[in-house]
């Protein structure tokens, strides 16, 4: 008898101690949500984060007095990956410069190099570990396109109801524009 009241007791103590860890997981997940919807999104003319890094192929990618074209992808989202081939064609028909355009997943390493075997990347690519380059430039969803200027302010940022054929079409827009 003894021993089924310690077990009864365990067992309550093991349910009210789940209980509790649901309850601040919860609250935890509610409060990185609420941090996220605190960033809204950035607008043209404010100064953009510029940032020097390598790319997956060892490459040197610094975009700091250049205007540049900033394509946040991942492997597992097919609008991403229909969306590559319009790049490549405009780089292709040289309505962009692919000097001008950097490629940034938010995939691991490996996921990122597996999608440059199935696609075939021009324009230099980097793996934002951690996701430290997307948080500076309040990405939360992918595709997504932010153009920065020559003189490192926000050109145009993709809002997130924005399709990204609609945001790449006045890109290009701004690009012709300018030059």
């Amino acid at each position: 008898m003894e021993n089924r009241s310690y077990i009864l007791y365990l067992l309550l103590l093991l349910i009210f101690l789940s209980l509790a860890l649901i309850i601040l997981l919860a609250n935890q997940n509610q409060n990185i949500a609420q941090l996220l919807n605190q960033q809204k999104p950035l607008k043209a003319g404010e100064k953009a984060f510029t940032f020097a890094v390598t790319s997956i192929t060892g490459e040197l990618i610094n975009i700091k007095g250049k205007r540049t074209l900033l394509f946040f992808f991942s492997r597992d989202c097919p609008g991403c990956t229909k969306f590559i081939p319009k790049l490549e064609e405009h780089i292709q028909e040289k309505h962009l410069e692919k000097k001008y355009l950097v490629g940034i997943s938010v995939d691991s390493e490996n996921a990122t190099k597996k999608l440059i075997v199935e696609q075939d990347f021009s324009f230099p690519i980097i793996v934002d570990h951690n996701f430290q380059i997307a948080r500076k430039y309040h990405i939360h969803f992918v595709p997504s396109l932010v153009l920065i200027s020559d003189v490192g302010t926000i050109d145009y940022f993709q809002h997130p109801e924005e399709k990204v054929v609609d945001a790449f079409d006045k890109i290009l827009s701004i690009i012709k524009t300018a030059n």
